[in-house]
């Protein structure tokens, strides 16, 4: 198991904190965010050499975070909504809800796309909408990524939905972007010219994304029902779409 990130800072708190489950990959995070500002306060992330251990380690790095913040200054609890690992996904999204439920707290859900690209607009578009689009791209195995297109600010362009190459070459069209993401590598080779092949983002942008997302989404009110709420699998339209290919 290689650690990947460490605690960043810390604070009172006094404002509230969301706190932010990431699980959608073989990362494995935990984050805390001034639920006001979307700053990040904390994050711990591992990751291991092969695999996955989220079922291992999620709740040891959720216990540092109460140690970290007690929980009468936690607001709101965020998960990677996917799409991603389903097993991870499952773990993340079983994880916050249970929080919520214990903790009388709203759930707020993040897509996994939407995050890294939030992580990574600081580097190629800053506030504006000049520069390349940005394509987040999970590992969906083979050929295949959940990807996603989105402004150089980070807002979205298009949905989340699988990607097969090189099926989808044509799709991107001739100018240049930025590929992030852990499926992001395998797709160098039929990047547009010019484009540049950043690959998965180090923990701390990622997590610093997740929660800015997260916060806005908070202050808009936009939380999900308890009850109802499920992750974005993707595993049927991604299914369908692998047949079709054939």
């Amino acid at each position: 198991m290689v650690e990947v990130a460490v605690v960043s800072s810390a604070a009172d708190g006094t404002a509230g904190v969301l706190v932010h489950l990431e699980t959608a990959t073989p990362l494995c995070g935990v984050a805390v965010a001034d639920a006001a500002t979307g700053a990040l306060l904390w994050h711990r992330a591992e990751r291991a050499d092969t695999g996955f251990l989220h079922a291992e380690r999620l709740h040891v790095l959720l216990e540092e975070a109460f140690a970290a913040f007690p929980r009468s200054t936690w607001r709101a609890v965020s998960v990677s909504d996917g799409p991603g690992s389903y097993t991870g996904l499952r773990i993340g999204a079983a994880s916050a809800k249970g929080l919520c439920v214990a903790l009388e707290l709203p759930l707020v859900a993040v897509s996994t796309l939407e995050s890294l690209a939030a992580g990574t607009s600081d580097s190629v578009g800053a506030l504006d909408s000049s520069g390349p689009r940005i394509f987040t791209a999970v590992d969906a195995r083979r050929l295949e990524v959940y990807g996603a297109f989105f402004a150089p600010n980070g807002a979205r362009l298009t949905e989340d939905e699988a990607w097969i190459f090189p099926d989808r070459v044509a799709d991107w069209g001739t100018e240049p972007l930025v590929a992030v993401g852990d499926g992001a590598a395998k797709l160098e080779t039929w990047l547009p010219e010019g484009s540049e092949c950043m690959g998965d983002l180090p923990p701390e942008r990622w997590l610093a994304g997740s929660v800015r997302v997260a916060c806005a989404r908070l202050a808009a009110g936009r939380v999900e029902d308890l009850g109802r709420y499920a992750p974005n699998y993707l595993k049927e339209a991604a299914a369908r779409k692998a047949s079709q290919s054939v």
